[in-house]
C-alpha cells in the first residue's frame, strides 16, 4: 500500500486550525513539503513515541540511516529546517518520508506563505 499523506494547513488572517490525521504505522506517511513549512507530531499517548524521518542519499557509498526523534507524551513537537536536499525522496520528488511506531502520535503540517521568513 502507498504511504498515507499528512494534512497540509494553510494560515488565514482568522487563525490556524491545524488538520491532523493519525499516523499510519503499517504504511508510514509522507509530507509534500514546500521550503516554508513546519511538521507538528501530536503525542496522544501514555508513553514517548518514536519517530523516523527518512533521510534521502548516501555519504561516501554508504545509505544514510534515518533521523529518529523521541516525541514526549502530551507534547507537540514541531520540526522546521526540513532540507529538500536532505530529506526529500528521490523515487517520489517532494515528499519527506515519516515513520512513526504508534497510530497515537497525530500528524499534521503548516505551510508559511511566499516570502515568509522562519
Amino acid at each position: 500500500m502507498p504511504r498515507t499523506a499528512i494534512p497540509m494547513t494553510d494560515p488565514t488572517r482568522a487563525g490556524v486550525a491545524i488538520n491532523q490525521a493519525a499516523a499510519d504505522t503499517v504504511n508510514g506517511n509522507y509530507l509534500d513539503t514546500p521550503d516554508l513549512c513546519i511538521l507538528l507530531l501530536n503525542n496522544q499517548s501514555g508513553g514517548a513515541i518514536n519517530v523516523t524521518l527518512q533521510y534521502n542519499g548516501t555519504w561516501d557509498g554508504l545509505a544514510v540511516s534515518g533521523r529518529v526523534l523521541s516525541c514526549p507524551t502530551g507534547f507537540i513537537t514541531v520540526i522546521s529546517g526540513l532540507s529538500p536536499s536532505s530529506h526529500f525522496q528521490n523515487a517520489d520528488a517532494g515528499r519527506l518520508y515519516i515513520d512513526a511506531a504508534s497510530s497515537s502520535l497525530l500528524l499534521g503540517a503548516i505551510r508559511f506563505p511566499v516570502g515568509a521568513e522562519l
